[in-house]
């Protein structure tokens, strides 16, 4: 009886804490105890901020404006700014890397619309896919931009001093100012991909190499899994499940499914190895690797139970052949 009284007591206590901590939580969310950004602080301290930003990356658009027209401006900015940021290349890749080209015109050769062929520029670009530039998980947004052919991030630097006001009273001065820092690397926000740049004698090397990494990743895909697989299927339609082959099929489809992310982790890793000169904190591994990782984990954990099971079956089957 008293164990049991103590156990209610010990959840009537967790109950009562966590209600403590939300309330807590929640009057620090809606700023109604302490505080910053030009609130006063139990101690009678303010905190003052102070924002000097750099001029707009693009052309800002009046107000005034017509609803059609803001739009429609609006939307002719969007669109410059992905095609000078290099979002609209053309590309192919092979799983982990692949290669981009993006089209510009040549403004000292382009004169008329019949120059275009002659005025167009080719930049190529190595593409690591599954390399993300995270522009939204600071405190303050990063921007990334290309002006010039150089590419930009656009970041927020803050420092906090003591400033003595007029009642001298000592106050926190919160002062962010917004600078452009050139980065070694360009970026496709669409395929959030970072962009290595290369010659043209590099790109023409690397097309070959990524179409022939293409298609032998085809063909290992299809010949160990899908074609062993087949075979598995086959031999127990034939009525022989339990034969030494089609147990070393199951233990060849898990261990191929396994190396499927295994794989392809090692080889991000490798390419940042290779590039590593280009990467800046600001690029990390995209968690869309480890959302495409454990499918073929949990494929290669079934198939690892069926060889298991399978191989059990064959001992059983030897057993009772010798027994007869």
């Amino acid at each position: 009886m008293k164990k049991k009284r103590s156990i209610l007591r010990i959840i009537d206590i967790a109950i009562v804490t966590v209600v403590l901590l939300l309330t807590i939580y929640l009057l620090i969310t809606f700023h109604l105890i302490g505080g910053s950004g030009g609130t006063f602080s139990a101690t009678g301290r303010a905190t003052v901020t102070q924002w000097h930003p750099l001029p707009p990356i693009d052309a800002e658009i009046s107000t005034t404006l017509p609803y059609a027209k803001y739009m429609s401006l609006q939307d002719s900015i969007k669109f410059a700014r992905k095609r000078q940021n290099g979002s609209f290349g053309s590309f192919f890749n092979a799983v982990f890397i692949g290669a981009q080209t993006n089209e510009r015109f040549d403004p000292h050769t382009y004169k008329h619309i019949s120059d275009s062929k002659k005025s167009v520029i080719y930049d190529r670009y190595i593409m690591l896919d599954w390399w993300e530039l995270e522009l939204n998980k600071y405190p303050n947004p990063l921007h990334y931009y290309v002006k010039d052919r150089q590419a930009y991030l656009r970041k927020t630097k803050c420092n906090i001093n003591d400033e003595k006001d007029r009642s001298e009273n000592y106050n926190k001065m919160n002062s962010c100012t917004e600078y452009d820092g050139k980065i070694p690397y360009f970026y496709n926000e669409d395929q959030k991909a970072m962009l290595i740049p290369v010659s043209n004698n590099v790109y023409r090397i690397m097309r070959p190499v990524v179409i022939i990494a293409m298609i032998l990743f085809f063909l290992y895909y299809t010949f160990y899994i899908i074609g062993g697989f087949i075979k598995f299927l086959t031999e127990i339609a034939q009525g022989t499940p339990f034969s030494d082959t089609n147990v070393k099929r199951l233990r060849s489809i898990a261990v191929h499914l396994f190396l499927i992310p295994v794989s392809l982790i090692v080889l991000n890793f490798l390419m940042r190895l290779i590039f590593h000169k280009y990467f800046t904190p600001e690029i990390h591994l995209s968690s869309d690797v480890w959302s495409l990782s454990w499918k073929p984990l949990i494929l290669s954990g079934i198939f690892t139970a069926l060889y298991a099971a399978f191989r059990r079956g064959k001992q059983l089957q030897d057993e009772n052949d010798f027994t007869v």
